[in-house]
């Protein structure tokens, strides 16, 4: 038997877990609102007792008979052993198997109905990965620590015959369904016209999110501009991808789906500013948008 994160557990959004027992419930700010109670414990005549906290992941009924129980409201662990009646490790397990969580493993590209969603006109495989030292001072510089750096395979790129397109760059592995389909690099030399502050890999769509293959497929995910902010979010222990510059494809909206709040973390500059403005129009029909800026 795998070992179970109760942590990881206690993430999964309570709205998906409400969904799956059929609870009614309406909106109002950042709670759902039950129509009934679904607890069985609930035995009052009393209507809309049921609250659940989307952002903060918790629940609990006001009913006078839920209060008479052994608990009313918890966490959704907690909300698995009622509806279940099931002891806590049993119901840690349930929720993994009801949203396809792998305790072992870091998150897949697709998941059981509700996973992120892969563009159907896929990159090639690269067919090769380039070698790359993690611990270049602009990394360090940074405050990226080398850890970070060798899990998402960043580091300073050199070729031999020093021609390669990616050469005395940063270079950032770009991946598909856990797949290598290309690589994103920042220079480490002047920015010139011949010589481009980031360089995207020749053929390759911009259809993926950096940082992705990393990020639990539920809660909160910060987007930002830069694959630099995504180590800096790993390190705060954050779901985070890049955008990979200000515009956002409808494949890469798409791959955000599991996501119930986004935080958006652009560039504090004029075309910064006006990305996360149009952003956030574009994404809050479906998700919580909070915004936020860089530092110039």
């Amino acid at each position: 038997m795998e070992k179970i994160d109760f942590a990881k557990m206690k993430l999964v959004p309570i709205a998906s877990v409400l969904s799956h027992y059929g609870v009614e419930s309406k909106r109002s700010g950042d709670y759902l609102i039950a129509k009934k109670c679904p607890l069985p414990t609930h035995e009052s005549k009393e209507t809309e007792t049921f609250k659940a906290n989307v952002v903060e992941n918790w629940w609990r009924c006001f009913s006078r008979s839920c209060r008479k129980g052994a608990k009313d409201g918890g966490d959704v662990v907690d909300l698995v052993c009622i509806m279940e009646g099931l002891q806590p490790l049993p119901a840690a397990q349930k929720l993994t198997e009801l949203f396809c969580l792998n305790q072992n493993a870091p998150p897949k590209a697709e998941r059981d109905g509700r996973g992120l969603i892969s563009s159907p006109d896929k990159n090639k495989p690269l067919g090769f990965t380039l070698q790359v030292d993690p611990r270049h001072p602009m990394i360090r510089e940074r405050g990226i620590n080398v850890c970070t750096a060798e899990l998402y395979g960043v580091g300073y790129y050199r070729s031999k015959q020093g021609t390669a397109s990616m050469d005395n760059r940063i270079i950032f592995p770009l991946k598909e369904d856990g797949v290598l389909v290309g690589y994103i690099g920042r220079t480490v030399l002047p920015v010139t016209p011949d010589n481009p502050k980031w360089k995207l890999g020749k053929g390759l769509a911009k259809t993926m999110l950096f940082g992705l293959e990393q990020c639990y497929p539920f809660g909160t995910i910060i987007v930002c501009e830069s694959p630099w902010e995504v180590l800096l979010g790993h390190q705060m222990e954050r779901n985070a991808v890049s955008i990979l510059g200000t515009t956002m494809t409808k494949e890469q909206e798409e791959k955000l789906q599991p996501y119930y709040q986004v935080w958006l973390l652009m560039d504090n500059d004029e075309a910064g500013r006006k990305a996360s403005a149009e952003l956030s129009v574009r994404l809050e029909r479906k998700h919580r948008i909070i915004r936020s800026f860089l530092k110039d």
